[in-house]
């Protein structure tokens, strides 16, 4: 645990960075390319502004989410959605992101598809709003990455052969051709110097890929952080890093970008929903907003001295409890 020198230094730091910052209209923040809770209408624990999302056997914190770019047809509306918690085990201080697939329930899965999660990359990979802190940041993945380096990275994966290959080859193929080469243009967003690091491939469509969660499993759950509630859900990626109890700690691992590489295959008869194979680039990070501190926002900038000026954002300054547990210090425990 953290001393109480370190904390109450943590906790000053951020005081004087949330008391500085400006404020804006509630709009602003909704309908966004990355959403938030606040636009998913996640439920608040009891009547704080803090996010207690359940979703199967999982108590989320935060969430973001993002369509997929560039996809039209039949790939229309297919999302990314990340789920993040933070939690004490009896081995060290753990930060969980789960990542789940939306799609609409009549979709009809492509020849084949998999996903690439970039899970370990360099720092210089931020949505840049100075305006905002880190915890809400959000922004495209050519303002993440550089467009260069999103090109090249689509780019490459467009160029793998994988003809005849289905489910976990293609996947590891795919998985292969970046952890063996990387491109000037990306060379400072990677951990390594010949490759991509830390890259996780996982099936999307056909045998062994996971299914969506269904009513049984999600019976006892109070939130569908998908709109249209209707779109099924998939859990598709957990990554699992684990850190000290200091808040910038807990800020660095729940809110850094996770950069997804989505790839569809053709089909071998030519009569499934991608004629051409297609890659597109999705850059996730969970949004530090929802309904309940929205709620309690006001537009402009507020008189000195009120609550909301003491606040993120225009939102009202958290409790000491509150702000611990959004950032990972009062932490989840498993009793």
């Amino acid at each position: 645990m953290p001393s109480t020198a370190i904390l109450s230094l943590s906790l000053l730091t951020i005081t004087l960075t949330i008391a500085s910052a400006q404020t804006f209209d509630k709009t602003y923040f909704l309908n966004r390319t990355i959403q938030s809770c606040a636009d998913v209408q996640c439920p608040s624990k009891n009547t704080t502004t803090t996010v207690a999302c359940t979703l199967t056997n999982e108590t989320y914190t935060n969430v973001g989410l993002t369509k997929i770019p560039n996809t039209t047809g039949a790939l229309a509306g297919l999302t990314w959605v990340e789920a993040i918690v933070g939690k004490d085990l009896p081995d060290n201080r753990h930060f969980f992101k789960d990542f789940f697939l939306a799609s609409d329930p009549d979709f009809i899965p492509p020849g084949g598809a998999c996903a690439l999660f970039f899970s370990k990359i360099s720092s210089k990979v931020k949505f840049v709003e100075s305006t905002f802190p880190a915890d809400v940041t959000q922004g495209t993945c050519a303002q993440a990455l550089s467009e260069g380096c999103v090109a090249k990275m689509v780019e490459r994966a467009k160029g793998v052969e994988l003809k005849g290959l289905r489910g976990e080859e293609a996947c590891a193929k795919l998985k292969t051709a970046f952890e063996n080469g990387l491109d000037s243009e990306c060379a400072g967003f990677a951990t390594g110097t010949t490759g991509w690091t830390g890259v996780e491939a996982r099936v999307l469509t056909g045998p062994g890929a996971p299914k969506p969660i269904t009513p049984e499993q999600n019976a006892s759950s109070n939130c569908w952080p998908i709109q249209p509630k209707s779109y099924d859900l998939t859990r598709v990626m957990r990554i699992d890093t684990t850190g000290d109890g200091l808040i910038t700690t807990a800020l660095r691992e729940l809110f850094a970008i996770t950069p997804v590489l989505t790839v569809f295959l053709s089909g071998d008869n030519g009569t499934t929903v991608v004629k051409q194979p297609e890659a597109q680039l999705s850059c996730l990070k969970a949004i530090d907003l929802n309904e309940a501190s929205l709620a309690n926002m006001s537009p402009g900038v507020p008189e000195s001295g009120t609550k909301e000026a003491d606040g993120v954002r225009g939102i009202p300054a958290l409790s000491l409890a509150e702000l611990l547990a959004v950032v990972g210090v009062g932490l989840v425990s498993l009793a």
